[in-house]
This record gives structure tokens, sequence and C-alpha cells, in this order.
């Protein structure tokens, strides 16, 4: 019953940097790599614990991110207490090469489940509205290519997804190094006047 108990708590841990391919073409996991310290990487699930199907996005299931790629957020910088907040996150190449970008847990994406936090004044957290989506790991449409120099951009009213009374607050974005390997953007103050 442990086993069962640890397994259900660590299976979707493991699945991070997944994505659903067909399983006749199922590619072998690459070996792990030695880390700075000399020490062996974590090594991936093994593959009788993983979904029929399961392909690592990341050969080697590591973190990583796009250096080449920069994430920022811009809005109006003041709103009224009856009008939306709509910030601009922008998705930037700032890379000589082409590159691919994944759209998932940004406001890029069709399901809208980007990761974005707002902080207060006080610099706590304010508590999202509704349920988290969740959904499936990405997939071949989930993936854009940018050329070097082009910016990609979508606007999100911060007020569908957090209750936002008068007052200072921060918001920025939070990369997922598993699954769309972008860097956090820096935060970006706004206010909401009385």
């Amino acid at each position: 019953m442990r086993l069962t108990t640890a397994l259900a708590i660590a299976l979707p841990t493991m699945l991070m940097g997944c994505t659903m391919n067909d399983p006749d073409t199922k590619k072998p996991a690459a070996p792990a790599k030695a880390t700075q310290a000399g020490e062996p990487a974590a090594k991936p699930p093994p593959d009788d614990l993983l979904p029929k199907g399961y392909v690592p996005s990341n050969p080697d299931s590591q973190p990583s991110v796009e250096e080449q790629l920069q994430v920022s957020i811009t809005s109006a910088g003041s709103f009224s207490k009856a009008e939306p907040v709509t910030i601009t996150f922008r998705l930037t190449n700032q890379g000589p090469e082409p590159i691919q970008a994944c759209k998932v847990f940004t406001p890029l994406e069709e399901r809208k489940r980007a990761s974005l936090e707002v902080r207060d004044a006080q610099g706590a957290s304010r508590r999202r509205l509704g349920a988290k989506q969740a959904g499936p790991m990405p997939g071949p449409k989930d993936w854009v290519t940018l050329a070097p120099g082009q910016t990609l951009e979508a606007q999100v009213d911060l007020r569908a997804d957090f209750e936002l009374p008068p007052g200072a607050y921060q918001v920025h974005f939070v990369g997922h190094p598993y699954v769309n390997h972008l860097k956090d953007s820096a935060p970006h103050p706004f206010v909401v006047e009385p």
C-alpha cells in the first residue's frame, strides 16, 4: 500500500517534461549526464513506470532554459477599480538563429493556464480565482518557431484570475524549466486605484 501511495505522488513529478507519442516510435532514454559537481544526474523513471507512449520532451528529463528567449510583461501601470487590469506578455527571440518555443503555461496558449504570479505591496501572493487548469503535456501544436528578433505577444486581464482590490501590486511570469523551458520574467509593478 505504501509503494502505491508513493508512486501516486511521485509519478506526476517524474512525468514532467513528457509528451505523448505513438508507442511504436518511442525513443530510448539518453543516459544520465554528470552534473557540474561531478555527481550523476537524476535518472529518468524506469520504462515500466511510465504510461505506454510517453517520451521526455527533454531527452535527459533535466530542467533547461532557452537563454535566447526573453519574457517580459508591460501594462499601462495604473488602473481604476472598475476597468480590466490588462497586461501584455511578450516572448522575444534575442538570438541569431530561429528557435522553437513552447507555448504551454504561457498566455500564448489557447487553454489560458498561464503561470502568472501576482503579489501585493507586502509581498503576499494573491490567490488565483477558480481551479488551476491541467492538461496534456506539450505536443506538436504547442510549439512555434520564432525568427531572430521576432516577438509574440498576448494580452491578459488579471481580473479574470485574481481578486485585485485597490492597492499596489507586482506581476511576473513563472517559467517551467521542464515544460516550456522559459525563464521567469522580471516583476512588473502596477496599481489599482480606489
